[in-house]
C-alpha cells in the first residue's frame, strides 16, 4: 500500500494531519473546499461531490493549511535527501525558442 508509506514518510513527519487518503470514499473529508458550477445566470451549484477521482492514483485530498505547510517544508528541503534541495534550485539552459516566450 503506497499510501501507507506516504503517511509514514511525509504526512506524519511534516504534521500534515488534515491530508487524507480517500480510498473509495464518495465524498471528501470535512473540512474541505467546495467547487461550484454556474448553470445560467444566478444558478450556482455546489458540484464538489461530483468531481471524479482516480481512486488508484489521485485519492489524496488536503486542506489549504496542509498544502501550504507541505510547500514551505519542500522549499526548506525537509522531506528531501541531503543533496536534493540543491538540485531543485539548479537552473538549466533553455533554447532560444523558449527565451522568446
Amino acid at each position: 500500500m503506497r499510501h501507507a508509506q506516504n503517511e509514514i514518510r511525509i504526512l506524519r513527519p511534516l504534521g500534515l494531519d488534515q491530508t487524507r487518503w480517500m480510498g473509495t470514499a464518495p465524498t471528501p473529508p470535512r473540512p474541505h473546499a467546495h467547487a461550484y458550477q454556474l448553470f445560467g445566470p444566478a444558478s450556482r451549484v455546489d458540484v464538489t461531490d461530483q468531481i471524479p477521482v482516480d481512486h488508484e492514483n489521485l485519492s489524496w485530498v488536503t486542506t489549504a493549511r496542509d498544502a501550504n505547510r507541505f510547500q514551505r517544508a519542500l522549499l526548506a528541503g525537509r522531506p528531501l535527501s541531503a543533496r536534493q534541495p540543491a538540485e531543485t534550485k539548479q537552473t538549466v539552459p533553455v533554447s532560444a525558442e523558449v527565451k522568446q516566450l
